[in-house]
């Protein structure tokens, strides 16, 4: 049957505001360009296709036999064609037409403020008026019926055209033999005008019955106030700003636009409060093709599945935005949800533009709130996509008591900004898993201002798991609160983040955040929070945090950044713990990159306040990593009232620094042991400063033995009061330090290795350095027991061993009610410290128990120590005159023999003194006469002949040694004559004395 019919009462106010609506709506479409329609004579034929006459009203009755029949078609000539408050226009038609096609040739727009009415169930009806349309506040449509035909097309283009290029045309109207060969349905419009004038609804109602189509095709479309409703149907907008076509697509009873490539659009807006609805049990949707479309004023465009409508199998329909400009949504909506109690699958909102943006509080919502899973989100535009204020929103999420999947948000850009307060979200309230946030902006992603933020939660009482949030851009933004969120408050896993940045990730200002959490009361993992980018900085309270606050492990953080890593400012930090009152294991923490600095407070954490094991944080970077500030530190602890054992801190890299009380610590302060701290430098550790520490402790009041630190570089550095630690504080043992340097050691200025216990064992420490051990200025390397337990163990290998002997600096194993310690040195050589049974001002080796046994210092040298045993030669000749009892002559005629002593009597040089010339005694005589040249005898020395017979012949004058020759062999002889010789050039380089 037909829709019921209404009357219209104009008594009344009610009736006085109808009328000054119709007035004002026909006033502001008088000043259309072109407009002035009157309504003498509201309907007329213009005589084309048989006689032209005015229609009497106030209902007007259109007979088949005024109009032309072609096939199924009916086709209807009007000169004018307007409807006033209470008339009505009645269309009738044979049961085979199944569409009546009007045009309106009179040059007047025509303005409907009444009702359209066909007569049959099965038929279209389509309106051509190139001179405009409007609708006023009081237009309506009954055409066609439910189960039927019934769709309704208004257009301003000039005509109508069929597959075989036939036109019905208002600019260009023919005879009714012009139309003989339009059979069958349309296939398009077309346009010749250089403006197509607009289709205006003012406080409209237009309503089709269900399933039906509702097209409205300009020029510009304007949509103020009112409803356009097509439940279960189809609403489209759309239209042309120049000459050209487009295509109507015919489906059964389902009728689409298809707008060619290079077309120039018009404009579309919906404004006032207006509403476009195509809401439906199943399958209503809702298409607009613009160049530029505007939704302003609370003006909603809603699809979906009506609240406790649908049926198992039922799906809404798909809302479609396309503008090859800008699409703006302000303080309005777009809607294709499922309803409280309602069936079905949420459909599609698809937006395309080439800039999209939506502010004071304009929201999408393919969210589910019925048993049905939510809609996915499109947007896709060329140049920026902008979503700004308080409560400005996209949603798909499974809303409290809905049972689905919650549905997947898609962003395509070049640059997104998201900004004061507003929203991405796809989370669950009800039972079923969030859904995707996906962003791809070749350029930028902007995220600011407190509440900003993109979630994919798990809320509480919900039941699923935590969702994605993937963003790939060149550079993101993300700062002042602005959050990206992946956590669960119920029963389910926290979610996932994925940033890929080519450029650089910015995360700044305080609640500045990426969070992947399980909180309190919730059960499940912690998520994952993966950044891949050139500069990653976190600031001024950043936070990353994959923690557990609830029943489950603590997530995972994996950052790569190519060139660096910057965390700075207190309270930015990098969590993966298990909190107070949490059940689990802490999570992973890995940072991969070029250089890290931690600055100013900041701190990487992977403690336990709960029930579990510290959680792992590795960092592999390739040129640096620089830790600096106080409290700025890398934890792996258990912390006080946990219950667990310590994690784990792996660092990989070319040098390592820590300055001005950073910290690296995997101790604990509850019920387990402490952790593990590993090193691996290309190049050198340096710790230095007050409270600068890497320390793997058992701190006071904690239960568990101390960790173990190993250290691989090639120069470790410890200053300024900083150190290195395995100490047990409580009731365990010590832990084991292994420190092994490619070339040196060097402590200074109170730097310290340390293995201490309170009551437990000794701690192990040992260090193998491959030039030198280096103390100085009061530093140590210490294994004590305080109490009842061993002094622990140091083992050093390293070719020196060096202090300064006034500087205090010691290497000890003591113990007080224990037995000393064990220290063993292999060395080529210790220098400036000396064993000794306590420790004193000087610097020491000592293994002392005050109350047990002493402890052990061996020293292995791997050479002779050439300074050992070491004294000093007397200088001074020996006195000859003592020795000689009476000088003699060896003849009458010879002078008195004398003995003379001359250098430095086979002393070494003194190196405290300036070196002397070399001279090699080798043989004393005369030089022999030169033989001839060339006979390889030249410059050589003999010996002089010996004395045959002493008795039988004067003896010889003893001659002292008056100069030396050197022969080919660099041999020296001493000669009692002084030849001319070559002078010797020294190998010794004078000083050279500059004033």
């Amino acid at each position: 049957m037909k829709k019921q019919k209404h009357s219209h009462d104009l008594s009344g106010n009610e009736g006085k505001k109808k009328i000054f609506t119709s007035f004002f709506s026909l006033f502001t479409f008088y000043f259309l360009p072109h407009s002035g329609c009157a309504f003498a004579q509201s309907i007329t034929l213009d005589g084309t296709l048989g006689t032209a006459r005015p229609l009497t009203g106030p209902i007007y009755e259109i007979l088949e036999s005024d109009g032309k029949t072609v096939g199924t078609n009916l086709f209807h000539s009007f000169g004018k064609f307007n409807l006033d408050i209470g008339e009505r226009v009645n269309f009738d038609s044979a049961p085979d037409i199944t569409n009546i096609l009007t045009r309106v040739t009179g040059g007047t727009p025509s303005f409907i403020n009444g009702k359209i009415y066909t007569n049959s169930g099965n038929v279209n009806l389509f309106l051509v008026n190139p001179s405009g349309i409007q609708f006023g506040a009081n237009a309506s449509l009954d055409v066609g019926f439910t189960g039927g035909k019934g769709s309704f097309v208004a257009t301003t283009l000039d005509a109508l055209v069929w597959p075989d290029g036939g036109k019905f045309s208002a600019t260009n109207p023919g005879d009714g033999n012009s139309l003989l060969t339009l059979v069958g349905d349309p296939s398009g419009f077309i346009s010749t005008l250089s403006s197509p004038k607009p289709i205006v609804t003012s406080n409209s109602n237009l309503q089709l019955y269900e399933g039906l189509n509702l097209l409205l095709v300009g020029g510009d479309v304007n949509v103020n106030g009112g409803k356009l409703d097509a439940l279960s149907g189809r609403i489209e907008l759309g239209g042309l700003a120049s000459p050209g076509a487009i295509a109507l697509k015919v489906d059964g009873d389902n009728l689409s636009l298809s707008f060619p490539a290079g077309v120039q659009r018009s404009n579309v807006s919906i404004t006032n409060g207006a509403i476009v609805d195509a809401t439906t049990n199943n399958g209503g949707s809702i298409t607009i093709n613009a160049a530029n479309l505007n939704i302003l004023g609370g003006s909603k465009l809603t699809a979906g599945i009506l609240p406790g409508g649908g049926d198992i199998g039922s799906k809404g329909g798909d809302i479609t935005l396309n503008a090859t400009g800008a699409i703006a949504i302000q303080n309005s909506s777009i809607e294709n949800a499922v309803g409280k109690n309602a069936i079905g699958d949420s459909g599609q909102i698809n937006i395309q533009a080439q800039s999209v943006s939506l502010s004071e509080g304009a929201f999408f919502d393919a969210s589910t709130s019925g048993q049905g899973d939510a809609g996915t989100v499109i947007i896709n535009a060329s140049d920026s996509v902008s979503i700004a204020g308080k409560n400005t929103a996209i949603f798909s999420n499974v809303e409290l008591g809905a049972t689905g999947k919650g549905g997947d948000i898609y962003i395509t850009t070049e640059t997104l900004s998201l900004t004061d307060g507003a929203l991405l979200t796809a989370s669950t309230a009800g039972k079923g898993d969030t859904g995707f946030v996906i962003i791809d902006a070749g350029d930028r992603v902007s995220i600011s201002g407190n509440s900003t933020s993109i979630s994919s939660i798990v809320y509480p009482g919900a039941t699923g798991s935590g969702g994605y949030i993937g963003i790939t851009t060149g550079t993101l933004s993300l700062i002042d609160g602005a959050q990206l969120d992946t956590s669960t408050f119920g029963e389910g896993d926290a979610g996932y983040v994925n940033i890929i940045a080519g450029d650089r990730v910015s995360i700044s200002g305080n609640g500045a955040s990426i969070s992947s959490i399980v909180y309190p009361g919730a059960t499940g993992s912690g998520g994952y929070i993966g950044i891949t980018t050139g500069t990653l900085s976190l600031t001024d309270g950043a936070l990353l945090d994959t923690s557990t606050f609830g029943k489950g492990n603590a997530g995972f953080v994996d950052i790569t950044a190519g060139d660096r890593v910057s965390v700075a400012g207190e309270g930015t930090s990098i969590y993966s713990n298990v909190e107070l009152g949490a059940t689990g294991s802490g999570g992973y923490i890995g940072i991969t990159t070029g250089t890290l600095s931690l600055t100013d407070g900041a701190q990487v954490n992977a403690r336990t306040y709960g029930q579990g094991d510290a959680g792992y944080v590795s960092i592999d970077a390739g040129d640096r990593v620089s830790i600096s500030g106080n409290s700025t530190s890398i934890f792996s602890n258990v912390e006080s009232e946990a219950t667990g054992n310590g994690g784990a801190i792996t660092i990989t890299a070319g040098t390592l620094s820590l300055t001005d009380g950073a910290q690296l610590n995997a101790r604990t302060y509850g019920q387990g042991d402490a952790g593990a701290i590993f090193i691996d430098t290309r190049d050198r550790v340096s710790v230095a400063g007050e409270g600068t520490s890497i320390f793997s402790n058992v701190e006071s009041g904690a239960t568990g033995s101390g960790g173990i630190i190993t250290i691989d570089t090639r120069n470790l550095t410890i200053g300024d009061r900083a150190g290195i630690a395995v100490d047990s504080k409580g009731t365990g043992n010590a832990g084991n330090l292994l420190i092994n340097a490619s070339e040196s050691i060097k402590l200074d200025n109170q730097g310290f290795l340390r293995a201490g216990t309170t009551t437990g064992e000794g701690g192990n420490m040992i260090l193998d350095a491959d030039k030198f051990v280096l103390l100085r200025n009061n530093s140590s390397i210490s294994a004590t027991s305080g109490k009842t337990g061993n002094g622990g163990n140091i083992i050093i290998d390293s070719p020196f061993v060096v202090a300064v002997p006034k500087e205090n600096s010691d290497i000890f194993a003591n113990a007080v009610g224990g037995n000393g310690g064990y220290i063993n040195l292999t060395t080529d050589g210790v220098y400036g410290l000396k064993f000794r049974d306590r420790l004193t001002p000087s610097s020491d080796i000592t293994a002392r128990s005050e109350f047990g046994v002493n402890g052990i210092v061996e020293i292995f040298t791997l050479g002779v120590d050439p300074s050992q045993d070491l004294s000093t030669l007397e200088a001074t000749p020996v006195d000859v005159e003592g020795l000689v009892g009476q000088g003699c002559q060896a003849s009458s005629d010879r002078p008195e023999s004398k003995f003379v002593v001359t250098g430095k009597g086979g002393l070494p040089a003194n190196p405290n003194e300036p070196l002397g010339d070399e001279g090699v005694l080798v043989d004393l005589g005369t030089p022999r006469n030169q033989g001839n040249r060339g006979t390889g005898e030249q410059g050589r020395t003999y010996l002089a002949p010996s004395i045959q017979n002493a008795k039988s012949q004067m003896p010889n004058r003893i001659v002292e040694a008056q100069g030396w020759v050197v022969n080919e062999k660099g041999e020296v002889t001493l000669t009692a004559a002084a030849p001319a010789v070559t002078p010797h050039q020294s190998w010794q380089k004078p000083a050279k004395c500059n004033t």
